[in-house]
């Protein structure tokens, strides 16, 4: 009877043990897929924001273009011609500025958002590794529960 009461003690302190493991396990579920949504979210946050800076990029050389095309079709004598090449190479001049500066903050953005994206990985992995640990540390006390539950039953046979 006492080794019933004793095993029994055993078995009810396994199930809790479990049912912290099983815990566990949601409660990292639960964080791993919020941090993965926060990601996608993130991820394509950032990617719409790029389209859309290269969509404008875009829409600027073809301003540039047509702006050009208009100049060169308005020249006429070499005056006029001079004066509106000085003042074409100007607005190139500031276009090409313009240009560098969107690729310059196209870069920046990019980097900002592989940063972003390697701090996230790197919580995901800190969340898995501390799982991990903490799912040894309930194996162990686990497989003592065990090995009381053997020794009793020894000892059971023993009496």
């Amino acid at each position: 009877e006492q080794h019933a009461v004793e095993v029994a003690a055993l078995k009810e302190e396994l199930a809790g043990k479990l049912a912290e493991v099983t815990a566990l396990n949601e409660q990292h579920a639960v964080e791993v897929t919020a941090l993965q949504e926060e990601l996608a979210a993130e991820v394509a946050s950032k990617l719409a924001e790029m389209t859309a800076l290269n969509e404008e990029h875009a829409v600027e050389v073809a301003t540039l273009n047509e702006e050009l095309a208009e100049m060169l079709a308005e020249v006429t004598t070499p005056e006029q011609h001079a004066a509106e090449v000085a003042a074409l190479i100007e607005q190139l001049a500031d276009k090409v500025t313009e240009v560098a500066a969107l690729n310059e903050q196209h870069a920046a953005e990019t980097i900002l958002l592989k940063v972003e994206l390697s701090s996230k990985l790197a919580e995901v992995a800190a969340l898995n590794e501390q799982h991990a640990v903490e799912v040894a540390a309930l194996k162990e006390e686990l497989a003592g529960k065990l090995a009381e539950v053997a020794a009793l039953n020894e000892q059971h046979a023993v009496e």
